[in-house]
């Protein structure tokens, strides 16, 4: 299915309108609450890490629909991903935490500014310059995510990628056999999706669209906040609207830190599950009045779905696409 809009009255959600896949029917589906839990928006950038249902869709026409974002521009980078013809995967924070290295060979002709602001030469001709830990000693190769990203970026611009490609080593070969089976979740992924065994041979990785921190904006009233029996958490400003996981905006800042997708994605379920059947007891209405509503708004979808299918120009939608992922990866990322 695909969602196309909210049915909503009087500031009221009342359902929602689909379109099967399959066959195009659209239909409705009648509610006094809806729940948006459609993750996190990285198609819109191409390749990520992301499922490919998360394009950011249902949230978009949702604020075209009044529903209010926050924060939309919180993405999050992850520093180590296996590059692939469709699509990104991710090599979790873990193997790092396990102590994988990431580095590529130097070149001492080039120099790279450092965090104190001095500028130092990119280690040595063919040896293996592991910049993260020169230029963080205390922290090393487990600095934030938002840091290990851009400084691969910046080694991969002066030149010294893999091949003078976008794509540096992460290398987990000399780790012992205790440490490995810590991390063999992501060494098997690795080795599934390029052919090549990292337990003998490093990982060429790179940085990758990841999280999407913002999303939907959704209340969050205090327990002891006076109309807090009037107000329900997790739900936007649209009564009976819901939005949580990693659409909503709630539970991180501008870098999600470690794990706590967990608590977006798990939490906020839990949550919902108890506003819900509070907002519904002092909400809930005689959905059958709306049923002729609903079948103009059906009727407009159709009208639409026609337009789209008798279009005769020569646009690809596809390229189209490709065309947009490319501008918001070179400006909107880790970089702006």
């Amino acid at each position: 299915w695909s969602f196309l809009h909210l049915k909503y009255k009087n500031n009221k959600a009342k359902g929602a309108i689909f379109q099967n896949l399959h066959d195009l029917n659209i239909f409705a589906i009648k509610a006094d609450a809806v729940v948006v839990a459609t993750g996190g928006l990285g198609l819109i950038f191409g390749k990520s890490t992301n499922s490919y249902a998360c394009t950011g869709a249902a949230n978009s026409i949702l604020f075209t629909q009044g529903m209010k974002l926050a924060n939309p521009e919180f993405i999050q980078i992850h520093p180590t991903a296996i590059l692939g013809e469709d699509k990104l995967r991710l090599i979790s924070e873990a193997t790092r935490a396990e102590g994988a290295r990431i580095w590529v060979y130097g070149d001492d002709t080039k120099e790279i500014e450092f965090p104190d602001g001095s500028k130092k030469k990119c280690g040595k001709v063919n040896e293996k310059w592991y910049f993260l830990e020169e230029m963080y000693p205390e922290y090393k190769n487990l600095v934030p995510r938002d840091i290990a990203a851009r400084e691969i970026l910046k080694v991969c611009e002066l030149g010294l990628g893999i091949d003078k490609k976008d794509q540096v080593y992460l290398d987990a070969t000399h780790l012992s056999d205790e440490a490995l089976k810590k991390i063999e979740a992501p060494l098997e992924t690795y080795k599934k999706f390029t052919g090549e065994d990292p337990k003998k041979s490093p990982m060429k990785i790179f940085v990758s669209v990841h999280y999407t921190m913002g999303g939907g904006w959704a209340d969050w009233p205090a327990t002891d906040d006076i109309d807090r029996e009037k107000r329900f958490r997790q739900m936007t400003n649209i009564d009976g609207l819901f939005n949580i996981g990693e659409s909503d905006y709630l539970y991180h800042g501008a870098n999600r830190l470690g794990a706590n997708a967990l608590l977006a994605c798990i939490y906020s379920g839990l949550v919902a599950a108890k506003e819900i059947p509070r907002f519904l007891s002092k909400n809930s209405s005689d959905l059958k009045e709306d049923e002729l509503d609903i079948e103009k708004e059906i009727e407009l979808e159709e009208k639409q779905k026609q337009k789209l299918l008798n279009q005769k120009g020569d646009e690809n939608v596809f390229l189209l696409h490709q065309e947009m992922a490319n501008i918001m990866l070179k400006n909107v990322t880790v970089k702006r």
